[in-house]
């Protein structure tokens, strides 16, 4: 970098050095494209040939310029009058006699023009200057103009025109002198990595950063002079091996810095050919609106003389691309994809070569397409509205007295109300959502981010929706819920990758990288090294250094990941390793380095796995881990995890038809009880077995299986049915399960249910798509078999994999009902009432030395003398009363007013007496879990289940009913 006078003597040497390189035509073309953008752009290409040279001692003298304010570089020049003027110019280093044959040849030929410009790499006195335009103007009574070599030097550092100077003259961008407040700092990172470093761009996330650097260029004065520059790094882009959507957005971009940025359209005709050539094969709305944005500026440009160019080719692309647009419209697409179409539609229709070669716009049929548009975007929230709100205000100086215009600005006003009104109240939740990160509250966080995500679900915060979707992943996966957090993971990358801006594009490595560490940290192993291949793609294609790992922590978290698995399959001996590893590694698009780390490590990487002793292997592995190494892997597929003192297990056939279905529902149950973690729902801490099988025809069903150590269910899923249909019935069958393992009563279940539903519980177990349909894009049946003969690893104690989060903990403390003071009195009325039926049987019981080494027993468990008390009269009660006849409610309203007569007679020595069999025998533990069972009742808690988990009960009761600690002063029973 130079100061501007330097600048000015480099650029007036390499002039006067056009002669020597015998660059005549160079020149023409230099003088043309400067008169083009500072006298008029009606200038057609050089019309003069080359000669002639002075100095009067002037430092500086301006020249006449056909319109004033010439420096506006983006305003329109033309001669308003209609005047004509010529353009000559010459390397003659004897210009003088070179002009005077010029004029005498120019004005002799053809219509005479007003005014001639000359142009020469000459320097050329100022009395020779003044002495030739007086000579032309009595000779000829034409004004001329005459630049020599240091009008031009000086002119062409101005940084508007400074691109000339590089682009003929070879100038370095360098040379320019920066601004002394310095340039951003962003830009000059840039700048300086692809323009001074020159490092060769390979990535989307590569052109992402080259299309800031272009952009700001072209839109900020002082750094124009790069445009240049960035136009070669662009170049990078299209040739061999380049996809071919990245040499479309190079060359929009490169149109688009060559004619806002430098007003030479032009020099690019080539580009601009092939980027239309190719209009038949847009497939994407992205493509098309930016081909319509283009083909207007292409267009506009024309009619404004800033670029030389066939109007009719200019109307064969317009039809075709009208023609396209139309043809996508009728195959019914989507709300969001309609919406931009049908935008694309009201642009094209703005176009001013629809009709021929003559330019015309017919504002009738945008506001046509604009109604049709307005009508449907109520249904699209992810439709750019607030962009199209930004049009019509830039079209406010050509229709904005249009009686179509004001009706048409306040539907949209109305619309953009509606979604801006759930912003501010999105950014509210998400800053109270990393509130609750910050101070280790999960639930809170998730809940805080659903009511974020929701309000933000719309085009303008789309970025803002999918980074909550990625946290809310990452704080499902925290919390042990991997199928949860898995959902969240793939509706983000489905969204990014129906999405088509570019920011939003480049979340996918963060996205895939988070789906492969969730299905690593749960056990998913063999999904793990399935999405290796996804996750490489993403890292080299949307980001920018995709090699320099210490930037990308993330990724380089994978490539650990990946070697541990390796690591860890071949000291186990795991089949998956030797042949799955390999076989999905070879769609790895890394470079063979990376490749060969992982599947050829050093012998030294990850000494901790192959050296240590099992155990340690295992103690590490569990800690990192929420589920079982390889739980993919086998003919039978298990989703084991723990959450509200519950161990979950979800087993079905482990293929692909049947685990889309089934992890549906998975992740629909864990994000519901993510939901009611810190709701009272009084919970068995039990286990939770559940048998899926999925039917090509069938129904949705339920069926409570008899087990009493867990609740067993069997549940049949249809494959086919509506989306809708399976949102509604996972919901239902996730809250059924729920509802079965708490012990309040159906009436109170239901209430939190409805309560949590109203509260938009159905919105968070639904995102986007279904699940089964977003894991059917990743879920290939490619290697199958291969997965199904692969064997699960023979890890030591399941129990060390599955780690309850502490925001997940099986509630403590006092039980919904529970008081002190309650308790008591229950207990007392216990005594008083259950020894009038036994009072003499209590006598005879305790002369028995079995039946006090039998008490001695119990209060050694724990058992309180009310308890034992209880236990008696209830033997009393079922060896004494007859047992009762009949079902329904008229044999149990009979049975208990049987059983209230008994309790209330005293017990007669003609009384049958009880053995002490009927109340110390084998079965004492099921009368001890009836007894329980009761107690529990006078609570108001309900088992659901036919075969109760007793032992789950119990842990209830003693925990949460102070079920072995409360008791009252009484008179001694058993002593």
């Amino acid at each position: 970098m130079t100061d501007i006078t330097s600048l000015g003597d480099y650029v007036r040497f390499q002039l006067a050095s056009l002669n020597v390189k015998n660059k005549h035509h160079t020149f023409e073309d230099l003088c043309h494209q400067f008169a083009r953008l500072a006298i008029s752009p009606n200038f057609l290409p050089a019309t003069g040939p080359v000669s002639a040279g002075g100095d009067q001692g002037r430092d500086s003298e301006t020249f006449d310029a056909a319109v004033s304010n010439v420096p506006q570089i983006a305003t329109t020049w033309s001669f308003s009058d209609g005047r004509r003027a010529v353009l000559a110019c010459s390397l003659e280093k004897k210009p003088k006699a070179k002009i005077e044959s010029d004029v005498n040849s120019i004005c002799k030929t053809g219509v005479k023009p007003e005014s001639i410009y000359f142009f020469s790499n000459q320097d050329i006195p100022v009395a020779a200057r003044h002495s030739l335009q007086t000579w032309c103007s009595n000779t000829h009574g034409v004004h001329l103009e005459i630049l020599d070599v240091n009008a031009l030097a000086e002119q062409l550092t101005r940084i508007e025109l400074f691109w000339i100077a590089q682009k003929f003259l070879n100038i370095p961008s360098e040379m320019y002198p920066r601004s002394a407040t310095g340039e951003d700092e962003k830009y000059s990172h840039q700048r300086n990595k692809w323009i001074v470093e020159k490092v060769r761009p390979v990535s989307f996330g590569d052109f992402m950063d080259v299309k800031y650097g272009i952009r700001h260029a072209t839109f900020t004065q002082d750094a124009k002079v790069d445009i240049p520059d960035w136009i070669g790094v662009l170049r990078s882009f299209i040739g061999q091996g380049m996809p071919d959507d990245l040499a479309r957005r190079s060359q929009y971009e490169i149109c688009v810095a060559a004619l806002r940025g430098q007003n030479d359209l032009t020099s690019h005709t080539s580009i601009v050919n092939e980027y239309f050539s190719k209009i038949d094969v847009l497939d994407s709305s992205q493509q098309i609106g930016d081909a319509v944005v283009l083909l207007s500026y292409c267009s506009t440009a024309l009619v404004l003389r800033e670029f030389s160019f066939d109007p009719n080719q200019l109307h064969i692309w317009t039809k075709k691309l009208i023609h396209l647009i139309e043809n996508l419209l009728k195959d019914s697409p989507g709300a969001h994809t309609k919406c931009e179409l049908l935008q694309d539609r009201a642009y094209a229709a703005t176009l001013p070569f629809q009709r021929g070669t003559t330019p015309t716009i017919d504002w009738d049929s945008p506001f046509k397409w604009w109604d049709r548009l307005v009508r449907e975007i109520r249904h699209a929230p992810l439709f750019a509205l607030e962009s199209f709100a930004n049009l019509l205000t830039e079209l406010v100086p050509v229709i904005g007295d249009d009686p179509r215009f004001s009706p048409l600005t306040d539907r949209v006003n109305a619309l953009l109300e509606g979604r801006s009104r759930g912003f501010l109240a999105a950014e509210k939740c998400r800053d109270r959502a990393i509130a609750f990160v910050e101070s280790d509250r999960p639930v809170r966080a998730i809940r805080e981010l659903h009511g974020a995500k929701i309000k933000w679900f719309a085009e303008e915060t789309i970025q803002g929706t999918v980074l909550s979707m990625l946290l809310l992943s990452r704080l499902y996966a925290d919390l042990g819920l991997m199928w949860a957090a898995k959902y969240y993971a793939l509706a983000a990358a489905f969204l990014v990758h129906k999405h088509s801006g570019d920011q939003v594009k480049c979340l996918l490595p963060k996205i895939f990288i988070q789906l492969a560490n969730v299905c690593y940290r749960g056990g998913e192993w063999l999904n793990f090294i399935d999405l290796l291949p996804l996750v490489g793609a993403a890292q080299y294609q949307f980001r920018s250094s995709p090699d320099d790992l210490e930037r990308h922590q993330d990724f380089e978290s994978v490539i650990m990941h990946a070697l541990i698995l390796k690591a860890v399959g071949e000291r186990f001996g795991h089949d998956g390793v030797k042949t799955y590893l390999p076989t999905v590694l070879e769609k790895w698009p890394l470079p063979d380095g990376l490749n060969d780390l992982i599947l050829d490590p050093p012998t030294d990487t990850l000494d901790w796995v192959m050296k240590c002793e099992d155990d340690l292997v295992w103690a590490r592995i569990h800690t990192d881990l929420n589920g079982q190494p390889f739980s993919d892997a086998g003919a039978e597929r298990k989703y084991e995890w723990r959450a509200l003192g519950i161990c979950w297990e979800v087993s079905c056939e482990n293929s692909v038809d049947t685990i889309v279905i089934v992890e549906g529902l998975v992740s629909c149950l864990q994000i519901i009880l993510a939901d009611m973690a810190d709701v009272e729902l009084n919970l068995l801490p039990t286990k939770v077995a559940i048998q899926a099988k999925v039917s090509a025809i069938g129904k949705f069903e339920i069926k409570e299986l008899d087990c009493n150590d867990a609740m067993k269910w069997s549940i049949n899923l249809p494959l086919q049915g509506s989306s809708e249909d399976f949102g509604s019935y996972a919901n239902g069958l996730a809250s059924a399960i729920v509802a079965g393992c708490s012990l309040l009563r159906d009436q109170e279940i239901m209430k939190i249910f409805e309560s949590s539903f109203k509260n938009g519980l159905a919105g968070k177990t639904f995102v986007v798509r279904p699940y089964h349909e977003l894991l059917r894009e990743f879920a290939s049946k490619e290697h199958e078999a291969i997965r199904r003969s692969c064997t699960r690893l023979d890890t030591p104690s399941l129990d060390t994999c599955l780690h309850e989060a502490n925001a997940l903990a099986w509630r403590t403390g006092p039980g919904p009902g529970y008081s002190k003071k309650r308790s008591l009195k229950f207990i007392k009325n216990r005594y008083s009432r259950a020894l009038i039926p036994v009072r003499l049987t209590l006598s005879r019981l305790r002369t028995s030395e079995e039946f006090k080494s039998f008490v001695v027993e119990l209060r050694h468990q724990g058992y309180l003398d009310w308890h034992i008390l209880l236990l008696i009269c209830n033997a009393a009660i079922n060896f004494r009363l007859p047992v009762p006849t009949g079902e329904g409610e008229d044999t149990l309203a009979r049975n208990q007013e049987a059983t209230m007569e008994f309790m209330g007679n005293e017990e007669t020595a003609e009384a049958i007496e009880i053995p002490e069999s009927a109340i110390i025998g084998e079965s004492l533990h099921m009368k001890l879990d009836f007894q329980l069972a009761i107690v529990a009742k006078t609570w108001g808690l309900q088992l659901k289940s036919r075969t109760p988990d007793f032992k789950a009960l119990k842990r209830v009761m003693v925990e949460r009913y102070a079920y072995f600690i409360d008791d009252v002063e009484h008179q001694p029973l058993f002593d």
